[in-house]
């Protein structure tokens, strides 16, 4: 940055107060909620309060948001190739640092946007984004940093304008260089005096991760931990995002639902990008838009269904999960179908029930159809149920469509592999009356998390579950 901008941009700040966070690592119990009891006097007024991320693309964002996000130059950004997962705003925020010197990237043709900066890192760009300035101290408090480091004037400049807090070690003259830093929060506070300054602390230890917060101008989004259930609630569009920053990353791997409100415009970019446990998705009417690789890399995605006949699909062949794995249900002539035409999705309209056939041990003792809409397996009739091997039920092919099983109070027997890899499959009732299960009947049903077993149930065979919870009929 010219010497002149600094000079401009310190006088419009007129302070800057960082605080660099010394303590041990701390667990989600014991950090503190804010920071605020460490950096905001009683008599600041918290104007703004943003939390970064402790990567290179969130220091970036930092400095550019305290520059006042200016105009830039993309050009910059000609030479990277790690920048497709990137929003708008960290490619504004990445241009500006490197067309101010801050940062260079990290090899030829990357930037490394989500790489994890340590202490060393943070404090350097930070001191390169005010100048360079020189540090008047002489005497340097720590023994971890040596001189001749790249970092070592920085530090030493920091100590002389940064308010520290101590460390829970009374007299520790360590500065851990290499320590990771977690997150950056920024503060912009107005002084007693009416004059405005940023504060910042550069946290080494783990916040409490947030379930709930928001994703849009008017949607808010909450995580249930126990049923792995993400609720989107509010109208309008959702805020697009890269692979690595929507507000519900840290729970991709336990997020198993998604419940998405009739009113919302638009899904983002990215959005549930990574989510490997969600199994289908219904997108209601109301969604005319979604974003560029918004179900990217959800392994597990069987269904996406999408009410809108009309509704903007990104234009990347994992947008809407994996061809091959995940099916497309839709209007006929709808834009849904010309995607699954275009990348090679199984496509299936709306209102399509298979009539399935026989599944009974005496043939057509037992019947079944399959509601490709609603997810719903329906087997009718009464008797025992064939067994089947080599999980070659007759529904084996649809068994990513399968999110519910229907089961007739006359049934007396669950065959073997019957619902063998279902993994859409979340709850089953077996109705009173069954008395075995065959081996392996639920296997590979990663998604079962409830079983309601009745008391007439007497043999169950090995390896009926990969993993479940069951839950005994009460006279058992």
């Amino acid at each position: 940055m010219k010497q002149t901008s600094i000079k401009r941009m310190l006088s419009l700040l007129l302070a800057v107060v960082l605080l660099l966070s010394l303590s041990p690592q701390l667990s989600a119990a014991e950090a503190p909620q804010d920071g605020l009891n460490e950096l905001v006097g009683p008599d600041e007024e918290v104007l703004e309060e943003i939390t970064y991320s402790g990567t290179r693309v969130g220091c970036a964002l930092m400095l550019y948001h305290m520059a006042g996000e200016p105009e830039v130059d993309l050009s910059f950004l000609d030479k990277f190739t790690d920048l497709g997962g990137c929003t708008e705003t960290e490619l504004a925020a990445i241009a500006f640092v490197l067309n101010n010197g801050i940062m260079s990237g990290v090899a030829a043709s990357s930037f490394g946007p989500y790489q994890s900066i340590a202490k060393s890192l943070a404090i350097t760009f930070i001191w390169i984004y005010f100048g360079k300035p020189q540090p008047s101290v002489t005497e340097n408090p720590f023994t971890d940093v040596i001189n001749g480091k790249f970092y070592y004037s920085a530090v030493l400049w920091a100590t002389e304008n940064i308010d520290w807090l101590e460390s829970y070690e009374p007299g520790s003259n360590l500065f851990e260089p290499s320590r990771v830093v977690e997150y950056l929060k920024l503060f912009r506070c107005r002084e007693p005096d009416a004059s405005e300054i940023w504060k910042l602390k550069i946290g080494t230890d783990v916040l409490p991760l947030p379930t709930s917060g928001v994703c849009g101008d008017d949607l808010t989004w909450s995580f249930d931990a126990d049923t792995g259930m993400l609720a989107i609630e509010g109208s309008g569009a959702m805020t697009n995002y890269s692979y690595a920053t929507s507000p519900w990353k840290a729970f991709k791997e336990n997020l198993v639902s998604v419940a998405l409100p009739e009113g919302l415009t638009s899904i983002g970019d990215y959005a549930f990008s990574g989510c490997i446990g969600l199994s289908s998705v219904n997108i209601p009417e109301s969604v005319s838009s979604i974003g560029s690789n918004a179900f990217y890399n959800c392994s597990s995605l069987c269904k996406v269904a999408i009410y809108h006949p009309s509704c903007s699909i990104g234009e990347d062949r994992t947008t809407l999960g994996m061809a091959g794995t995940t099916v497309l249900l839709g209007s006929v002539g709808s834009t849904t179908e010309a995607y699954a035409q275009q990348y090679s999705y199984t496509f299936v309209p709306f209102g399509t029930v298979l009539q399935g056939g026989n599944c009974g041990a005496e043939g057509d003792n037992l019947t079944w159809t399959l509601d490709f809409e609603t997810g719903l397996l329906s087997i009718t009739g009464s008797g025992a149920m064939q067994d089947y091997s080599d999980s070659h039920s007759p529904w084996k092919p649809y068994q990513s469509e399968i999110s519910f099983v229907e089961l007739p109070g006359g049934l007396t027997s669950i065959g073997g592999n019957a619902f063998y890899g279902c993994k859409a499959l979340t709850t089953v009732t077996i109705p009173e009356g069954v008395t075995s299960i065959g081996g392996y009947a639920f296997y590979g049903c990663t998604g079962l998390i409830e079983i309601a077993i009745p008391a007439s149930v007497s043999e169950v065979f090995a390896f009926v579950l990969a993993q479940s919870l069951f839950l005994w009929d009460e006279q058992s």
